[in-house]
């Protein structure tokens, strides 16, 4: 179905931004602070975002293969 496939691409966008995001974080040189601070909990925020997003894409895969007669 279309809401299927488009959490699955929106697990999928997170999943490269989130990738980009560690990316740029290796390359900018931030203080411990500047880490502390916003670089690290953004993170940590953004990891936790996909695994939920993505148990909730597999949650409603398995709830519609149940449904279907």
């Amino acid at each position: 179905s279309n809401v299927l496939s488009g959490i699955t691409r929106s697990v999928h966008i997170v999943d490269s931004k989130v990738a980009a995001y560690k990316q740029v974080l290796a390359t900018l040189g931030l203080s411990a602070e500047e880490h502390a601070a916003f670089a690290g909990p953004f993170l940590s925020f953004s990891q936790a975002f996909l695994q939920k997003i993505d148990a909730f894409d597999n949650t409603m895969r398995h709830y519609v293969e149940l449904k279907a007669p």
